[in-house]
């Protein structure tokens, strides 16, 4: 009887004990908003500083666009990163590296067409994301669903320059833009918005290709708004909550 009830006492001490190590990990990682939404913030308990959320449709910027190893910016790895630099609305430089990795799974690799092979003698992440980030400057930033890009860049700059390098660059929605001049589509993927204006794809999934596919949905996005609004300024005002759609969610 003593020995069963030495062993009850045994087992509440370590599962309180696994309960209490689960939960102070956790809390490190993860913090509940009083809207119930969860904010995931660093180990170092410190909230991504990207820039600002734009509404607008600059002469000057960079299209941005990497691929990786899962949706997961704190665990999974980039693979690939593409960047085109216009001026006046014209592409003047680009940027493109694949990024070695330690293994890429075999669904992405089917997804992507890039293989452990081809990234063997790649420059691994601390060069690529330095050689990205003197590219791109100060620029704006856009993509298609570019938050996603970007929280994947930031995480690994911050994480290779020690939090002295922080990404936090204006940047501009593609995708966001479409859901609000498109009303009708089946959903706005990529694809699904480039098939709807006939845009030819080529070399999807791949970062540059998926940065000229944007950049052209880009440009028939801006004649769509000046021949529905007329002006810039007035589709803005149609959808004046664009901003804060992205902002909320910046650092998840």
């Amino acid at each position: 009887m003593l020995i069963a009830f030495m062993i009850f006492i045994f087992i509440i001490v370590i599962a309180s004990f696994l309960y209490s190590f689960t939960f102070s990990k956790k809390s490190n990682v993860e913090k509940v908003n009083s809207n119930d939404h969860i904010e995931i913030t660093f180990e170092y308990n410190e909230p991504r500083k990207t820039g600002k959320l734009l509404r607008d449709f600059p002469a000057n910027y960079t299209i941005i666009d990497v691929e990786t190893t899962g949706l997961k910016p704190r665990e999974d790895k980039i693979i690939e990163i593409g960047a085109i630099k216009y001026r006046d609305n014209k592409e003047i430089d680009y940027f493109s590296t694949l990024v070695k990795v330690d293994y890429i799974p075999n669904f992405i690799s089917s997804y992507t067409n890039i293989t452990n092979k081809m990234v063997k003698n790649a420059p691994r992440v601390d060069e690529a994301i330095k050689q990205f980030y003197d590219f791109v400057g100060d620029d704006i930033l856009v993509g298609y669903n570019v938050p996603f890009d970007i929280k994947f860049l930031y995480d690994a700059l911050y994480e290779v320059s020690n939090g002295e390098l922080l990404l936090n660059n204006d940047f501009i929605d593609v995708m966001y833009i479409a859901k609000r001049v498109l009303k009708d589509l089946e959903n706005y993927k990529q694809v699904t918005v480039a098939s709807y204006y006939n845009i030819s794809i080529d070399n999807l999934h791949r970062a540059m290709g998926d940065c000229k596919l944007c950049s052209a949905i880009y440009e028939c996005l801006q004649k769509d708004i000046l021949e529905k609004w007329g002006a810039f300024n007035k589709f803005y005002k149609k959808y004046p909550k664009i901003k804060n759609k992205i902002e909320n969610n910046k650092n998840e």
